[in-house]
């Protein structure tokens, strides 16, 4: 129930973070909290798992 607001919220600060509104590492983990929500919701969730894996890959990823 709910998981798509859940996945919404999780995408709006996800933006947030990332276009430099919100301090990302003040905003992020709230969108991870958000997406990990809908994904307890509803497993295949493809919005959830999609910022999951753009926050992955932007944290993991060697930028230098």
């Amino acid at each position: 129930m709910y998981a798509a607001a859940h996945a919404g919220i999780a995408a709006y600060y996800f933006v947030l973070g990332t276009i430099g509104v919100k301090p990302p590492n003040e905003i992020l983990p709230l969108a991870k909290s958000a997406a990990e929500k809908a994904l307890a919701i509803e497993t295949a969730g493809s919005l959830a798992l999609s910022i999951l894996t753009a926050m992955t890959a932007l944290s993991s990823y060697d930028w230098k």
